[in-house]
């Protein structure tokens, strides 16, 4: 029969080792010894002690509160103790009574074993004091701000797409513009045949062609021309001038559009309603979204869409190809008509007060005067004297207003975000409501001025959402440091260029923000504020830049007049009713004749005079001369963005006579 005792499957023999496993110090553990020295109850078992006086130790060394191998110091020299008074012959009551209250001894007991304790004990054990007292305040803090923060509630309670649609669509459906456009744009379609791809490529195509087959751009004259790119299917110049021909009814149209005070697109968060619209500019039907799947940012703001910004663009294109097409048949008012129209696209695309809307605005603005300073450079005599007139009233009929940068509705764009993304708390501020996603969970209620409080974004999001709400700026000095943005953009685009600080940002962030906005740190507290406004910089010399374009425009118009009343270009810019000023120093445009042609330039980044002649540098006049004068943009203001190193020598900005003008280069 086999011995049982000793095997591996005895349970006695199974618990010994576990025992001695579970009390062994892992100092211990790591040399690879199991020595079980920390079980007390070993311990005990192996002295003489009685049950009573093994309870008694267990408890005097429990009440200690000592760490583990301390304890059992502290019960071997308790056993040492009693094994020596029952072996003088001292009872066991004794004993007990004469080792007195074991809570005081056990006080005691303690006291003494942490005397005994190293620095470095000393050290790690206020160590974790302090750290414990640390989390224990941070939970307190945290608990005391988080339930604060998720009982916030947001409410939406302004719709302000409802306010930019109101101020773009107009009192009567008379007053808008859209309509017309959109018919012209139907035929013209039409007119341009079956396409594949965009529904405007075929139309694009014979304007391209149109604007390369007429009145070549005047800096041809200074640069070497743009290198045009043939299509594939590019139409011939036959074509073109048969399309043109037939087009004249939708162009008329294009123009009455253009007349109109005002636009009028119906414009929605899915781009248009109407179903005529949708169909003309492509876009699908918008899809109903179901309750459990909305979000924030449903019916917001920046969700709005601007579909028709391609097609009023195209459309300025076309009738600036049809303006130079009439200037090569001698069609002055034609001409003229066109360019109007031109300017009434750009005050239409302008409402809403989008900063999209305004770059638009410019850009249609900015190729109406280039077509006006293309034709006047190449064939001035297309354009009778009763043009002229006209065309010079309407030059300068564009008043300041008329070209201000305006952001009235791009205010509305942080306002809407700010009631979305903050709580409210009925002053006028509140906190920002966090989610790692960027936006509001779906359980937010969106109906104007019911409230909701913002949830399912996670776990991660519920714990972090309070800590990152009272990191940031509130609601309040958000708002306020996107309006000082905003009034910023349009005081620097009242502003003239040559005295703009571009270098000057301070007066985007004020005195609201103490350390460098370039920080980690500051980017933090500014958020979400630090990511919207970036898109925002670089804004402040636009409509100084379209104002200095339109004033260079009335004094070519003015130099044509000198021209036809004396027969002979101005000795002086002087003798001119009006000149335009230079962008670098505020004074007069420069002007010289040379070889019977008037040339118009200013003075460039090194604002030297150097008497015309052109600027040397990297790129040359490529990189400053190709958009006319705005190409000039970055290198303007009395501390500039970019100081031009580099670049020595004079911009021209019009070069009449374009036949017979030189190129540049020796005054």
């Amino acid at each position: 029969m086999e011995d049982q005792q000793g095997t591996s499957d005895d349970p006695a023999t199974t618990l010994s080792s576990l025992r001695r496993l579970r009390t062994t110090p892992m100092r211990d553990l790591v040399r690879g010894r199991v020595t079980g020295r920390l079980d007390l109850r070993h311990l005990l078992e192996s002295s003489t002690l009685s049950d009573r006086l093994g309870e008694f130790v267990i408890d005097v060394v429990r009440r200690t509160r000592l760490r583990r191998l301390e304890r059992i110091d502290v019960a071997r020299e308790l056993i040492e103790h009693f094994e020596d008074g029952i072996s003088a012959g001292v009872s066991e009551e004794a004993l007990v009574a004469g080792f007195g209250e074991r809570r005081i001894a056990a006080t005691l007991i303690r006291r003494g074993m942490t005397r005994k304790r190293t620095w470095f004990d000393w050290a790690v054990r206020r160590t974790a004091l302090v750290a414990s007292l640390f989390v224990a305040g941070f939970v307190a803090i945290y608990l005391v701000l988080a339930i604060r923060h998720w009982n916030e509630v947001v409410r939406i309670d302004v719709d302000y797409v409802a306010r930019i649609r109101e101020a773009s669509a107009g009192a009567s459906p008379a007053e808008r513009g859209w309509p017309d456009l959109r018919e012209a744009m139907v035929e013209l379609r039409e007119l341009a045949g079956p396409t594949e791809g965009h529904r405007d490529h075929a139309v694009s195509s014979l304007v391209n062609v149109a604007m390369t087959e007429t009145v070549p751009p005047w800096n041809d004259v200074v640069m070497e021309p743009a290198p045009v790119i043939p299509e594939d299917d590019a139409p011939s110049p036959e074509a073109c001038a048969e399309f043109f021909d037939r087009a004249t009814p939708a162009i008329t149209a294009l123009r009455l559009a253009a007349s109109k005070p005002i636009l009028g697109f119906p414009m929605g968060a899915d781009g248009t309603g109407s179903e005529i619209d949708r169909d003309f500019l492509g876009l699908t039907a918008p899809a109903s979204i179901p309750p459990a799947d909305r979000t924030v940012l449903d019916g917001a703001v920046i969700g709005l869409q601007f579909p028709y910004f391609g097609t009023v663009r195209l459309a300025s294109r076309i009738l600036s190809a049809d303006a130079r097409r009439a200037a090569e048949r001698g069609d002055g008012p034609r001409f003229v008509s066109d360019v109007e129209a031109m300017f009434g696209f750009g005050r239409q695309v302008r409402t809403p007060t989008i900063l999209i809307g305004q770059l638009v605005g410019l850009s249609i603005e900015r190729l109406a005067f280039m077509t006006i300073l293309d034709v006047l450079a190449a064939n001035p005599e297309a354009i009778d004297d009763e043009s002229l007139v006209r065309l010079r009233s309407i030059v300068s009929g564009l008043d300041e207003d008329r070209l201000r940068i305006r952001v009235d509705h791009e205010r509305y764009f942080f306002l809407d975000l700010a009631q979305r993304f903050y709580t409210d708390d009925g002053d006028g501020n509140g906190r920002l409501k966090f989610t790692s996603n960027g936006a509001a969970a779906a359980g937010l209620a969106l109906a104007p001025g019911d409230p909701g409080r913002v949830g399912g974004g996670g776990t991660f999001d519920f714990l972090l959402g309070p800590l990152v709400a009272n990191a940031v700026i509130d609601r309040r000095e958000a708002t306020e440091i996107w309006n000082r943005n905003m009034d910023r953009i349009e005081a620097g685009n009242r502003s003239d260029p040559w005295d703009f600080d571009a270098s000057d940002s301070g007066a985007v962030y004020g005195s609201s923000v103490d350390v460098d906005e370039d920080s980690w740190l500051s980017r933090l507290r500014l958020f979400p504020i630090s990511m919207l406004l970036p898109a925002t910089e670089n804004l402040t010399n636009l409509a100084a830049g379209v104002r200095l374009e339109r004033d260079l425009v009335r004094t070519v118009i003015e130099l044509e007049f000198f021209r036809r009343g004396q027969g002979v270009w101005p000795e002086s810019i002087d003798e001119l009713e009006f000149a335009g000023l230079d962008p670098f120093d505020g004074q007069p445009l420069r002007y010289l004749v040379r070889d019977d042609a008037p040339v118009l330039y200013i003075l460039g980044p090194d604002r030297i005079d150097d008497g015309g002649r052109w600027i040397e540098g990297p790129n040359g006049i490529a990189r400053t001369a190709r958009d006319g004068m705005s190409g000039t943009t970055r290198y303007w203001g009395r501390v500039p963005i970019d100081p031009g190193e580099g670049l020595v020598g004079d911009v021209p900005v019009w070069i009449g006579g374009a036949a017979t003008a030189a190129t540049g280069g020796e005054s």
